[in-house]
Order: C-alpha cells, then structure tokens, then sequence
C-alpha cells in the first residue's frame, strides 16, 4: 500500500520526470528478451508515444485555452515514452552485435 502511495505523490507532482514502472515499481527491464522481442517493445513504445503527440496536438489546435502545466506534463510522458523506446532500441542493437560475434566466433 505504502508503495501505491508513493507512486501517486510522485504522479501528482508535477515538474518531475516521468520513469517507466511495473506493478511492483521496479523499472521496465528484461534483458534476458532477444533482439526481435527487444525491438518490438521498442516500436510499441514509439507507436504508443507517436499516437500521445498526435492526441495531444489535436487537443491543442480545438482549445480555446491552454494549461501550460497540463501541457507540459503531457509532453513529458511523450518524451519518456520515447526514452523507452530509444532504450530499447539501444538494448535491441547491442544483444544483435552480441548475437552476430557469437555466431562469428563458431
């Protein structure tokens, strides 16, 4: 519970960068995927991040009005959004050159 409650308060501040978290609040990370999985996470990620801005920017041309502290925290999940998928993409990259040395070498 006290873990639920933490997460809130950190959701609610606003100002503060926005990190990806499972259930139990570790972070989002399984290197043990292979490359393909890792890059399909990633392209999830961006997708997800892609439709946010599109959503966002149509909200913003149809508003009389705009909360900049509302915007502004939207644009950073965008901007986590992409730091997860660009994470990924890295892990992706690296376990292929990994992949392909390991082949090399046999």
């Amino acid at each position: 519970m006290e873990n639920n409650e933490t997460q809130n308060e950190q959701a609610q501040a606003k100002g503060r960068r926005v990190r990806m978290v499972s259930l139990n609040g570790h972070p989002v990370r399984d290197l043990d995927l292979t490359s393909t999985d890792q890059f399909n996470i990633a392209m999830e990620w961006l997708q997800y991040s892609r439709s946010s801005a599109q959503l966002l920017a149509d909200l913003l041309h149809e508003a009389d009005e705009v909360d900049v502290q509302d915007t502004a925290l939207a644009l950073e999940g965008v901007a986590a959004m992409i730091r997860e998928g660009t994470e990924h993409i890295a892990i992706a990259h690296a376990n292929l050159r990994w992949e392909y040395a390991e082949k090399a070498r046999t």
